[in-house]
């Protein structure tokens, strides 16, 4: 089914205050819209408590902002992901516009595209940050119309980023953009596909991430 809203429009939840674990958004597949509106968010649009082991798949269509996962983050977000098909008139996240507080042991997949003709917009691989980000990882293809928009592959803000990767792939058309390279800078690292399964391997496994539905993501 799909969740349509006028100005906003989230798969899971408006609001979470308390604790949200083991929950998930799924679509059929990518050609099924699963949450679209002016703002579109794949799970929870502002998040005050703790969620864990929660995920959004699907197709996530906005206009002034899509996001696989979560619109504004101010506590704690671990061991989650989003594989989303996520496009906006405007801005477009993988994971999280606005992360206020931690991000850990995460990861976005999938599409990130802003149809924007104008260079003040811009898409993210994972989110933009001004606190933590741990341990967490984007495997999303980039893309946008405008030449000189901005692209970053992981996080453009300056928070604390820390054991983060941004994992790139000409054949999968993930990652691979002129401007993500040069605006990821420290945000994130950049990695290619297969060296990134080998990385994650025992920590996604320890965390619950199966390497088949690891390698499905990829």
């Amino acid at each position: 089914s799909t969740v349509n809203g006028t100005n906003l429009a989230v798969g899971f939840a408006l609001n979470n205050s308390t604790t949200i674990e083991n929950c998930g958004v799924r679509a059929s597949s990518y050609s099924n819209v699963m949450v679209t509106g002016k703002k579109a968010v794949g799970f929870i649009t502002d998040n005050t408590g703790d969620i864990s082991k929660c995920f959004a798949t699907g197709t996530v269509d906005g206009v002034e902002l899509a996001a696989g996962f979560v619109q504004n983050n101010s506590k704690t977000i671990s061991s989650s992901y989003a594989n989303c098909q996520t496009t906006a008139e405007q801005n477009a996240y993988g994971f999280a516009v606005a992360n206020d507080a931690t991000i850990q042991n995460c990861y976005s997949a999938g599409l990130v595209k802003s149809e924007s003709s104008s260079e003040t917009h811009s898409v993210y691989g994972f989110g933009s940050n001004n606190d933590t980000i741990e341990n967490c990882y984007s495997i999303c293809g980039l893309e946008l119309n405008a030449d000189g928009a901005k692209v970053y592959g992981f996080s453009n803000q300056e928070g604390t980023v820390t054991n983060c990767y941004w994992g790139y792939s000409k054949h999968h058309n993930m990652g691979v953009h002129e401007e993500a390279e040069a605006n990821s800078g420290e945000y994130g690292t950049k990695i290619s596909l297969l060296d990134l399964l080998y990385s994650l391997y025992a920590p996604c496994t320890a965390i619950g991430f199966s390497l088949r539905n690891l390698i499905r993501a990829l």
